[in-house]
């Protein structure tokens, strides 16, 4: 419950992190980068746990590492979380040129965050499978990178490998899709609970690789 924002105010636009510590929402990216900063520190320590005994009882998939915006309509939930979303988004670069960094005392360190485009809310509305659209949103980031890479370090391997691991997730999460429309014996349970496992480590195995082949 400790990772929930409340949002009082009105107005939706883009602030410069530069300007994070004087703005009316000043607590709200302080808390914002707490949050992150807590969530990193907790994922290095579980790393650390694993490098260290080879195994541990503590896994990063179990980690409480969701941020929840809440506030009244208007209140300016989406200025801070489009605002603290671009600051993440430039992070590195920032930090490579040397820009200001709001609340110091709270330190990432020498990180880059992979963030993804905003989701058109409207989506939802139309029942659509959130997992799809944000699988459709990785796979749009991963062809720009692609597209980048064309001209100097492409790898076609590369662009095969995870092309191939988005066809994997995307036929997974159609099979259990297409599973919630059919009756509910045990034998169709227990199908639906495998393919459900499967799904979560392709997942696992997609962002990793999405992360690592777009922030090269």
């Amino acid at each position: 419950m400790g990772n929930i924002i409340k949002v009082l105010n009105h107005d939706n636009y883009v602030e410069e992190p530069r300007k994070f510590e004087d703005s009316f929402f000043s607590e709200v990216y302080r808390k914002a980068k707490k949050i992150v900063k807590e969530i990193l520190d907790e994922s290095e320590y579980v790393e650390d746990l694993y490098i260290r005994d080879g195994e541990s009882t503590l896994r990063k998939d179990s980690m409480n590492n969701m941020i929840a915006f809440i506030g009244e309509r208007g209140s300016g939930k989406t200025t801070t979380m489009f605002s603290f979303l671009n600051y993440l988004n430039n992070y590195k670069q920032n930090l490579l040129f040397e820009k200001e960094d709001p609340f110091q005392k709270i330190d990432f360190g020498e990180i880059e965050f992979y963030c993804l485009d905003y989701i058109d809310g409207g989506l939802l509305e139309k029942r659509d499978n959130i997992l799809q659209i944000l699988i459709g949103n990785m796979y749009r980031k991963f062809l720009r990178a692609s597209e980048k890479r064309f001209h100097n370090d492409w790898r076609e391997y590369d662009i095969r490998e995870l092309q191939e691991i988005f066809i994997r997730v995307e036929n997974s999460i159609q099979k259990i899709s297409n599973g919630e429309n059919t009756g509910y014996s045990s034998i169709e349970n227990l199908k639906n609970i495998t393919d459900s496992l499967n799904l979560k480590r392709e997942l696992i195995e997609l962002i990793q690789k999405s992360v690592s082949y777009c922030n090269r």
